[in-house]
């Protein structure tokens, strides 16, 4: 072949190869700078919300209370959907440090996670500093709670009651071959499972929907979060719902967490822990924003009585 046809055709194969490194720089500097500004943000060790006690329990109990007021007097229950994860877990947050005598919670499924253990502190504090009878009701199937904290919780108050649905083999964390002989000996039996999503409040206030209580559903997860929805209802009559939650309560197949086998040999041994710090449910400050929010009575009014 001729030299000067080899040279001619490295020289233009060197040309494109300058084009192409120079089109791909701006490439690689915008691929680069958006990395950068979307890094992942880290969080500091737990180390107290930055809101005092007395602000932290506050709630919005009176703009609550006026609103069903009205709503009674009207005669007709008013309703908003909850399309965000974030918000939906606000009004949550709200709507525990705003209740004066009642909270039930019916899941699927409860995580303790971030979140799980989130909605868990501030029950726990309605219960213990004002005396808010809480009642939640758990599905068994999915769950992995930790039998030492569910014997804690079980010892709180009697005003604090946690039950199961439909446990297999009688225990909070039974094993594998537990699992499979429950399934083998009666499957219609062990499927029967509890689906219901619902948290009421005070007889008058409740949400419901597809969300159960982990961060995957409060978009609180950086990657796969679930989009679901709620709907907030203010009732001026909640005999039906109430009736509802009763029948679950009570049904043959919802298990105190005490009578568990694993919960009850941990409570007869004492071997669990008592403390009641903060640190013990949050192991980051991830929560800060959310904690003020829930007590921001404009906020709450914006977001959720206005429209």
């Amino acid at each position: 072949m001729n030299v000067t046809i080899l040279k001619k055709a490295f020289h233009n194969k060197w040309v494109a190869s300058r084009k192409t490194i120079f089109f791909l720089i701006p490439f690689f500097l915008i691929f680069f700078s958006s990395c950068k500004r979307h890094s992942i943000k880290t969080y500091e060790v737990f180390d107290e919300f930055q809101t005092n006690e007395s602000e932290k329990q506050d709630g919005t109990s009176r703009t609550w209370q006026k609103i069903h007021t009205e709503t009674k007097a009207d005669g007709q229950p008013r309703a908003i959907l909850l399309d965000h994860g974030e918000d939906s877990l606000t009004l949550r947050i709200n709507l525990i440090r705003s209740a004066q005598e009642s909270i039930s919670i019916q899941t699927f499924s409860w995580d303790f996670d971030e979140v799980g253990k989130f909605i868990l502190w501030e029950l726990i504090q309605a219960n213990q500093k004002r005396g808010v009878r809480v009642r939640l009701l758990i599905d068994h199937m999915f769950n992995k709670h930790q039998p030492e904290m569910i014997a804690f919780l079980s010892t709180l108050s009697s005003n604090f009651e946690i039950r199961y649905f439909n446990p297999t083999a009688q225990m909070l964390s039974p094993s594998f071959l537990g699992k499979i002989s429950d399934l083998a000996i009666d499957f219609h039996d062990h499927n029967a499972r509890l689906h219901n999503k619902l948290m009421f409040v005070d007889d008058k206030y409740a949400i419901t929907g597809g969300r159960n209580i982990n961060n995957h559903y409060f978009d609180q997860v950086i990657g796969l979060n679930y989009k679901d929805r709620d709907v907030l209802l203010v009732l001026p009559n909640s005999d039906e719902l109430s009736k509802c939650l009763h029948s679950y309560w009570n049904s043959k197949q919802s298990i105190p967490a005490y009578e568990l086998k694993d919960v009850n040999e941990i409570l007869i041994n004492k071997s669990y822990s008592k403390s009641l710090d903060q640190n013990r449910f949050f192991e980051y400050s991830i929560f800060q924003k959310i904690s003020t929010d829930a007590n921001d009575v404009i906020n709450i009014r914006r977001k959720f009585i206005e429209p």
